[in-house]
């Protein structure tokens, strides 16, 4: 399968993504008006309320925004192991088995889930039976920065980059 012919579909798949969230960032305004209505306040402290929302990136914004860039990363996330899976494919390297790398960015914390997976060899197709890396199977869902190579590298301890 050619890179272009996934990025297109991918491309479409973000426009889906992104549209089901504006729904969903509709449908969670609407609902703060109501309520912030049924609790009398006016239509200009309704905007001023949602303008202070937006603002501080509150509790309606802020979730808002935390929803699409999950979602968005997860899909970049999938484009590259495609991407990757597409070399590989392509240079007659056989990618059937793949040992999990547990790697966090920034910081000395690895989700309750990760760790246990570390250097843990698995076919592909059980991989994703059981959960890719940013699938969403863990508890960091889309934000997984955790890995999967062939088992021809060699790993180490939990992998930490800035």
């Amino acid at each position: 399968m050619s890179i272009s012919f996934e990025i297109e579909g991918l491309e479409s798949y973000i426009d889906e993504v992104i549209e089901a969230e504006a729904v969903w960032a509709t449908a969670l305004i609407e609902k703060e008006i109501a309520i912030l209505r049924a609790g009398g306040l006016s239509d200009e402290g309704i905007r001023l309320r949602l303008q202070a929302d937006f603002d501080a990136k509150g509790p309606i914004f802020g979730q808002i925004e935390n929803n699409i860039k999950g979602h968005v990363a997860g899909l970049i996330t999938a484009a590259s192991a495609q991407a990757q899976e597409d070399v590989y494919q392509d240079a007659g390297i056989d990618t059937d088995l793949r040992q999990w790398v547990t790697v966090n960015r920034g910081t000395d914390k690895v989700c309750p889930d990760c760790p246990s997976r570390h250097g843990q060899i698995e076919r592909l197709i059980d991989w994703q039976d059981i959960g890719l890396p940013g699938s969403g199977w863990s508890v960091c869902g889309p934000h997984d920065e955790c890995i999967l190579v062939l088992v021809e590298t060699e790993v180490g301890e939990i992998v930490s980059v800035p």
